[in-house]
C-alpha cells in the first residue's frame, strides 16, 4: 500500500529543471539557436536511438518511499490504496538532456504527469448521545436548547448542514438537546427521544440514518493506459490497478453551531482503528465508476460527552488525467499506447 500524511504525491525527481546549476545560464542563447534548427531532427533522432522499445512515459527514475512514511497522529489522515507509484525509467544514455540547454525535454517527453482523481466521501448514522451536553446553557443568552451540530474530521471541515443530525427537526436541520442540564432524565419525552434505560421514559438522544459528514479527494500517481496483447483494450496504467483504497486514523470532532455566540466544542468521537477500507472497486483505464462503501466501523471513545456513532467510507468515482499530454503524445510513437 501507498502511504501518505494527506495526498498522495510523486516520488522526488532526478532529473527535475530546478537542478540544474546556475552555469547552464551560458548555454541558453546557443542552444535556442541549435533547438530552433535541430529540433525537428534532434526529436527524431531521440526516437530512433532510444525507443527501440516503447517509450516509457516517465522519464526519470524513481520509486514512492513506503518504508519511511511517517507514523500518522491522531489529527492526520492516513491514505492507503493498491496503486503503487510507477518505476520511472531515466535516458541513461542521453544524461545531458535534463542538465544542459535541453531540461525541456525532460518534462516534455513524461515526467510523471499522469494521474487518477479519486473522490471519496464519510458518512455517520446510529448516532447515540447518553451523556450531559451544556453548549446551549443558559437560556438567557442563548438561542435555544437545540443546536445543530457540525463535525470537523480528518478528512473534511465544519458545514452548518446535518453532519451529525440530530432527532429534532428545527431551521431546516436535525437538531441535538444541547442543555441538558435542564431538562430531567426519565421524566421528559419533549427533550429525550430514547429509553436508554429501559424504563418508559426518555433519557438519552439517538437518530439513524446515513448522513455525509466528509469529502475528500487524492491524487494516485500512474502510467499511460497500454495495450499488450494487441485487442486495442488497455491492459495497464491509467486507473486500471485501483482496486481499493483506504483512510484510517478518522475522527470527527463535534461542536453545537451557533450564529449567536459561535461554536461550541461537543466531544471528540475516535473511530475503530480498522476504518475504513473499500475493495472490489469497479475500474478501467478511464475511472473508477459507481459508489462502493466500506462497512461501518464504531467510535471507540469520546473525549467529553458520552457519545457514539458508526462511520463508513463511501468511494465515489475516479477519473484518469493526463496533466502534460504525454500519453497523447505516445499513441503516434507506438500503437500499444493508443487503446480504450
Amino acid at each position: 500500500s501507498l502511504f501518505s500524511d494527506g495526498l498522495i504525491k510523486p516520488p522526488e525527481e532526478d532529473c527535475d529543471a530546478s537542478t540544474v546549476k546556475p552555469f547552464q545560464g551560458a548555454l541558453v542563447e546557443p542552444v535556442a539557436y541549435l533547438l530552433s534548427e535541430l529540433q525537428p531532427r534532434l526529436m527524431k533522432g531521440i526516437s530512433q536511438r532510444l525507443l527501440g522499445a516503447p517509450l516509457p512515459s516517465p522519464v526519470c527514475s524513481g520509486r514512492a518511499d513506503t518504508t519511511s512514511a511517517k507514523q500518522p497522529t491522531n489529527n492526520q489522515l492516513l491514505i492507503s490504496s493498491d496503486r503503487r507509484a510507477p518505476t520511472r525509467t531515466f535516458f541513461r544514455n542521453f544524461p545531458l538532456l535534463c542538465f544542459t540547454g535541453l531540461s525541456f525535454l525532460c518534462p516534455a517527453l513524461g515526467q510523471a504527469q499522469q494521474y487518477c482523481v479519486l473522490s471519496f466521501a464519510m458518512t455517520n448514522n446510529s448516532r447515540h448521545v447518553i451523556g450531559e451536553v451544556n453548549t446551549e446553557c443558559p437560556p438567557s443568552w442563548h438561542s435555544a436548547t437545540w443546536g445543530n451540530w457540525g463535525v470537523s474530521s480528518n478528512t473534511d471541515g465544519v458545514t452548518d448542514g446535518d453532519q451529525f443530525r440530530g432527532w429534532h427537526l428545527e431551521d431546516g436541520h436535525g437538531q441535538w438537546n444541547s442543555c441538558t442540564r435542564d431538562h430531567i432524565r426519565d421524566t421528559d419525552n419533549v427533550y429525550y427521544n430514547h429509553d436508554h434505560n429501559g424504563n418508559g421514559f426518555g433519557d438519552d438522544q439517538w437518530q439513524d440514518g446515513d448522513y455525509w459528514y466528509a469529502n475528500g479527494g487524492v491524487q494516485l500517481w500512474t502510467t499511460c493506459p497500454m495495450d499488450f496483447d494487441g485487442d486495442g483494450r488497455c491492459d495497464s496504467g491509467g486507473c486500471l490497478g485501483i482496486s481499493s483504497f483506504g483512510v484510517n486514523n478518522q475522527f470527527l470532532t463535534l461542536y453545537e453551531l451557533d450564529e449567536v455566540d459561535g461554536t461550541d466544542l461537543v466531544t471528540t468521537l475516535y473511530v475503530d482503528s480498522g476504518c475504513c477500507n473499500v475493495s472490489g472497486l469497479n475500474c478501467d483505464a478511464w475511472g473508477c465508476y459507481g459508489y462502493v462503501y466500506s462497512p461501518y466501523y464504531p467510535t471507540v471513545q469520546s473525549t467529553h460527552t458520552a457519545a457514539t456513532a458508526n462511520v463508513r467510507l463511501v468511494v465515489k468515482d475516479a477519473i484518469f488525467v493526463d496533466e502534460n499530454g504525454a500519453c497523447d503524445t505516445l499513441k503516434w510513437r507506438d500503437p500499444r499506447y493508443d487503446c480504450y
